[in-house]
C-alpha cells in the first residue's frame, strides 16, 4: 500500500457550540456519528509514529513519517485495517513497547463535493476540530470557519496527551 500525504490543521475550540453551528451553516453534515476511539502508540520515536487504533469495531494500524516543514501539518501516512487488533497490540507491545495510550470521542463531518473531512474530537481536556484534505481545501475551510492557519494547534494528539499527563 503506497503512502499518502496527510495534510491537516487542528484547532482547540474555546466555544465548541458556536463552531458546531457554523459547520451546519456551511452545509457540513455528520458522516460518522460520535465514536469512541482508543489509540496505542508504539516505539520510542516522536518524529515518526506507529499507532494502533480501535474505532468502534474497526482496528487500524497507521504509520506516519516525520512532519514536513510549512504552516500546514503534512506528513506521509500509511494506514491498513487489521482483523485481530488485540493480538497485534500484544505483538507490538512486546516488540517495540507501548509508549502512550489515549482515548477520545470523534465525530466526522463532510460536505458533498468537498475534498476533505472535519473531525470533531472530544478529549478529557477540551474539544478540537481537525480538518484534513487538500492543502487548498484545508486553507479555504479554515477561513470559512473563521480560523487562522497561524492559530492552529501545532502539536499532535500524542504530544497534547503527554503534556496533559505531566501536569
Amino acid at each position: 500500500m503506497p503512502a499518502k500525504l496527510e495534510t491537516e490543521l487542528k484547532f482547540h475550540l474555546a466555544r465548541p457550540a458556536s463552531m458546531r453551528r457554523r459547520l451546519r451553516e456551511l452545509g457540513f453534515t455528520i458522516h460518522r456519528p460520535r465514536t469512541r476511539e482508543q489509540n496505542w502508540l508504539f516505539g520510542p520515536s516522536r518524529a515518526t509514529l506507529l499507532r494502533l487504533r480501535r474505532s468502534g469495531r474497526r482496528w487500524l494500524l497507521t504509520a506516519k513519517g516525520p512532519r514536513l516543514s510549512g504552516p500546514l501539518k503534512r506528513r506521509q501516512e500509511i494506514e491498513i485495517e487489521v482483523t485481530d487488533g488485540p493480538a497485534l497490540r500484544r505483538l507490538l507491545s512486546l516488540a517495540l513497547g507501548e509508549s502512550l495510550s489515549y482515548t477520545r470521542h470523534r465525530t466526522l463531518f463532510t460536505h458533498p463535493g468537498h475534498p476533505g473531512e472535519i473531525a470533531w474530537d472530544e478529549t478529557p481536556f477540551g474539544t478540537y476540530l481537525e480538518m484534513e484534505g487538500t492543502a487548498a481545501w484545508v486553507r479555504r475551510t479554515a477561513a470559512a470557519l473563521g480560523l487562522s492557519v497561524a492559530a492552529a494547534e501545532p502539536r499532535g494528539y500524542p504530544e497534547i496527551y503527554a503534556t496533559a499527563r505531566r501536569r
